[in-house]
């Protein structure tokens, strides 16, 4: 037996109530091939400044090596300061090779930026 975590993104339109989604989930688990139950259910609102890094990418200037400094969000949670090259690589400010760990990324506020 497997345990599979299944991570769903809905948009909100609105007033909508996001219960309905819930009754869907169980509805549609019930009708799968596998044994499968909705063990738990929780909303977490994301911050919309982050985009999925598998998804969209800074851009990087024309001619220009890399991205401006960003920070990225890795798979244990952690952040940290990160830019992409033109060929698409993400790296640290160590210029370590981070692609493998980032699963977001947004721009710098201007309090982040430095000076």
């Amino acid at each position: 037996m497997k345990k599979v975590t299944l991570e769903l993104l809905v948009d909100e339109n609105g007033d909508e109530d996001i219960n309905p989604i819930k009754s869907e989930i169980e509805s549609a688990l019930q009708r799968c091939y596998h044994d499968m139950k909705l063990v738990s259910y929780e909303e977490e609102k994301l911050d919309v400044r982050w985009f999925c890094a598998k998804d969209v990418t800074p851009p990087v200037p024309e001619y220009g090596m890399c991205s401006e400094d960003v920070i990225v969000k890795y798979k244990d949670g952690t952040e940290s300061v990160a830019c992409i090259t033109f060929n698409g690589v993400w790296y640290d400010t160590d210029y370590n090779e981070v692609a493998d760990a980032i699963v977001y990324w947004r721009y710098m506020t201007d309090d982040e930026k430095p000076d």
